[in-house]
């Protein structure tokens, strides 16, 4: 999945005006609370089938209606979501919802949960699933916040790769 360069800093110049007021706001907040239960009942091959696409095309949707609510809903949900789309083999599936939100979102609040949902999925993965998507997604969240700076640059690698890993090690041996 890619996104614009720029797309972060336009992104509120697409919204369009939600046509549901706080009643329904706060009914949606209630269904993605329920998330977890939703997709423990579907199980993980339905989960990562049917629930997972919905969330991304929902995640869609609340980007371009500028409901920031919604998308911290959902990015504080899907970091316990590991284990629901099928456990270590299969969570790489969140990872592109969450660069998303990162990379799409001006607000803070939104942008460090989706943060916090990453920290906590990436040490679950399988250190060639980190090699191959997560340093390509951080790379491209990185270009995305400093497009001056090239990010292929080796040492840089180098350091990422690093701290990457030390992350995923730390947390696999506590």
């Amino acid at each position: 999945m890619e996104f614009h360069r720029g797309s972060r800093k336009t992104w509120r110049q697409r919204q369009v005006p939600s046509p549901c007021g706080k009643s329904c706001l706060q009914e949606k907040l209630r269904v993605f609370c329920s998330l977890p239960t939703i997709a423990a009942n579907l199980g993980p091959v339905d989960t990562r089938e049917r629930l997972i696409p919905t969330i991304a095309d929902l995640v869609s949707n609340a980007i371009d209606a500028g409901d920031d609510e919604v998308l911290l809903a959902i990015a504080q949900k899907l970091k316990g979501f590991a284990d629901l789309v099928g456990g270590k083999e299969q969570a790489a599936c969140l990872l592109p919802i969450l660069e998303k939100i990162i990379c799409c979102v001006e607000e803070i609040v939104v942008a460090q949960a989706a943060c916090d949902a990453l920290v906590e999925i990436i040490p679950k993965l399988p250190q060639e699933v980190v090699e191959e998507k997560c340093m390509g997604m951080i790379r491209r969240i990185l270009e995305d916040f400093t497009p001056e700076e090239p990010v292929s640059n080796p040492r840089f690698s180098k350091r990422v790769r690093y701290g990457t890993s030390t992350v995923v090690m730390s947390d696999r041996s506590s």
